[in-house]
């Protein structure tokens, strides 16, 4: 029988996000400023489909 996973909360799965971040960063494996570009280039991309789906379109990608 399979062992039961242990379930994160919020607080408890932002913290290790944090910490792999910032290891992530010491590293030189990822640039802050690298970082907030390539998150506002997709907050835009969810931007778009996000008004295309209030507008109605099913796909907003492929819009018939």
């Amino acid at each position: 029988m399979p062992k039961k996973k242990h379930r994160e909360t919020p607080e408890e799965q932002a913290a290790r996000f944090e910490a792999a971040v910032r290891e992530m960063i010491a590293a030189g494996e990822l640039s802050p400023t690298e970082a907030d570009a390539s998150m506002e280039r997709a907050m835009q991309g969810v931007a778009r489909l996000r008004e295309g789906w209030f507008e109605g379109e099913s796909d907003p990608e492929n819009p018939t």
